[in-house]
């Protein structure tokens, strides 16, 4: 037995000591029955015999204050433990150095250090301090803001920005860090808020000293200190002012700043499970009204998110421009810009991709309306030849018809002059040889001019009669039979290529009607008096164009009406002539062609007034 538990010992310093103790029981266990049975007594025997319980105290009020404060508490640990009790005080830079060098196996202390060691997994909390002022453990503890009450010029928050500040230490949780907090939650900047700020050391009863030589404007101290110095007669009752005092009906103290849990009981990892179950009874077990009294808090959040709000403790890396410091403050930064650049690339290709649509689509429009153009110049050029050649012929036939009369009658007298001439020679007697040879010469100039005359005569009457027979001959025309529809919607289509702003054209023509006709030639009458409508309705609200095809026995009547103003019954008679044109561009020729084209035909063209105003024109066409 005696070799097993120097084995065991010889590796303490590789192996927790209650992996130890486990081990050794069980090996009683195994050698001694008896043993065994009586459990936990047995292993409180083996307990006893070991060494002293280490534990450590935070001291911030000094050795002597806290071996008071804390007495009732150690005497109940010794009794729960049955061992002596190893105690040793420190402050707030040693006490977690020895935690984590492993000189501790429990330690009491303020709620700030315990929270930093157990974010670290140094420590794990058994019980909270519940001080008789506040009914819940998690808001026991705060701090003040105080000034001498002779000072009346700092009353609120904004009075103490810039002036002499006086704390116990700067790492002291109670004694300074929430004051921070409190100034961080008003939107101050906690280390530039104070002119100055002195720092007094532990105790931090030492705080009012400095207050009260006026050494400096504004003290900072945990809450229900004050009440305690009073009532011990340190200081009196209207010695100091609290600032920004807060009704907490929780703690029945003044407080300037936010509440958290109070000091905490805690084992390291190097605490013994039995004497960790055995602390917390004995805690637990103190009576409600001694001076001393523990209970559990639940919520150690509201110190964790102070001590990130002030970038202290083990969030002190987020003063340095680390990685992931960076991350977690401009994290949703980052992922706002890298979200806006998608889109930016997005819309970038989006748009590229749009112009690019965009603009094979103006391309396309662009080549479409350039072959509308050339469409529309190709239909003037066309139009505008079929209509000189219209007016040539017309003209020819006018030219031959008037002057056939006055080459006719030059020639009778031509003539004339030639049988004249030709008698005189004949049948005249001179009266002298001189005479007779001077009036022979005469005569025969007279009857060559004659003749010249009578031949030039015949010569212009032949090309006239060409002329003539070119224009009636119809060279060049395709007259079959043609759907009147067809034409009628072709000569709707060029003439809105034409026009610039063409009124509305309702067209009301069967398909099956028929007409043997030029079409080319028809087209040109229709888009006539559609331009003729078209100038008529120019300044009308809303200008139509109505085409109505009626049958009339073997005739078929398409008619061409527009909304325009009335014509006075005295223009119809010269509608066919040619004459000035009342429109600027026109030759007045335009309603004579058309008659002429329709004649062609084997049909006529009538104007009549339309009802209830406005004009109609109407073609008479033989049907196919």
């Amino acid at each position: 037995m005696m070799s097993v538990t120097a084995g065991c010992f010889s590796v303490v310093a590789i192996m927790p000591r209650w992996i130890c103790n486990v081990v050794l029981m069980t090996m009683l266990a195994v050698q001694n029955p008896s043993a065994a049975s009586s459990g936990v007594s047995s292993l409180d025997r083996r307990l006893a015999t070991e060494g002293p319980v280490r534990l450590g105290i935070l001291s911030t009020i000094g050795e002597l204050s806290s071996t008071e404060v804390f007495s009732e508490t150690v005497q109940a640990l010794k009794r729960a433990w049955g061992r002596n009790i190893e105690l040793s005080y420190y402050d707030l830079d040693t006490l977690p150095e020895a935690v984590r060098r492993k000189q501790l196996d429990f330690f009491i202390s303020n709620a700030g250090t315990f929270s930093q060691m157990q974010t670290q997994g140094l420590a794990r909390h058994l019980a909270t301090r519940k001080i008789r002022e506040a009914d819940d453990p998690n808001f026991s503890m705060g701090g003040i803001f105080f000034v001498r009450s002779e000072n009346t010029t700092i009353r609120t928050f904004e009075d103490m920005k810039g002036k002499t500040a006086v704390a116990v230490a700067p790492n002291a949780f109670g004694g300074y860090r929430v004051h921070l907090g409190e100034l961080n939650a008003r939107g101050y900047e906690p280390e530039t808020f104070f002119g100055s700020t002195t720092f007094t050391g532990y105790p931090m009863q030492s705080v009012f000293d400095v207050m009260k030589q006026g050494r400096a404007d504004i003290g900072m101290v945990r809450a229900c200190l004050l009440e305690e110095m009073v009532h011990k007669g340190l200081v009196g009752p209207d010695d100091f002012r609290v600032i920004g005092a807060k009704t907490e009906p929780r703690l029945r103290c003044l407080t300037s700043t936010a509440l958290y849990p109070d000091w905490v009981f805690a084992a390291t990892t190097e605490a013994l499970p039995e004497l960790s179950r055995k602390a917390s009874a004995a805690l637990f077990s103190m009576p409600e009204d001694s001076a001393m009294y523990w209970s559990i808090a639940s919520d150690f959040t509201r110190i964790d998110r102070l001590f990130k709000d002030l970038k202290i403790g083990h969030y002190s890396y987020l003063r340095e421009w680390t990685f992931k410091r960076f991350w977690q403050e401009y994290r949703w930064v980052v992922l706002v810009a890298l979200g806006l650049l998608f889109l930016g690339i997005w819309h970038a290709v989006f748009v590229t991709l749009e112009v690019r649509r965009k603009t094979a689509s103006l391309r396309a429009a662009m080549q479409q309306r350039e072959a509308a153009q050339n469409e529309v110049l190709q239909t003037q050029s066309r139009l505008q030849a079929l209509e000189k050649a219209s007016l040539v012929g017309m003209l020819s036939n006018m030219v031959a018809h008037e002057l056939k009369q006055p080459l006719g009658a030059i020639a009778n007298f031509a003539d004339g002059i030639r049988t004249i001439t030709k008698g005189e020679t004949e049948h005249g007697k001179p009266s002298s040889a001189g005479e007779v040879g001077q009036k022979s010469d005469t005569m025969e100039l007279i009857g060559i001019a004659a003749n010249e005359i009578i031949g030039q005569t015949q010569r212009a009457s032949a090309i006239i009669e060409r002329v003539r027979g070119y224009a009636k001959s119809g060279a060049g025309k395709q007259i079959e039979k043609r759907p009147l529809l067809k034409v009628v919607s072709d000569a709707v289509r060029d003439f809105r290529l034409l026009a610039k702003s063409p009124p509305t054209i309702n067209v009301n023509v069967p398909p099956n009607a028929y007409v043997q006709v030029d079409a080319v030639e028809l087209s040109l009458v229709i888009l006539n008096l559609f331009k003729n409508a078209s100038e008529a309705t120019r300044h009308t609200t809303d200008p139509k164009v109505d085409v109505k095809l009626e049958s009339n026995g073997s005739m078929w009547e398409l008619a061409v009406s527009d909304n325009g103003p009335t014509v006075d019954v005295s223009m119809f008679q010269d509608l066919f002539s040619p004459k000035t044109s009342s429109k600027s561009t026109g030759l007045g020729v335009g309603l004579a062609i058309s008659a002429r084209i329709m004649e062609g035909c084997g049909g006529r063209l009538r104007i009549e007034r339309n009802q209830p105003f406005g004009l109609k024109a109407v073609m008479v066409l033989p049907k196919a």
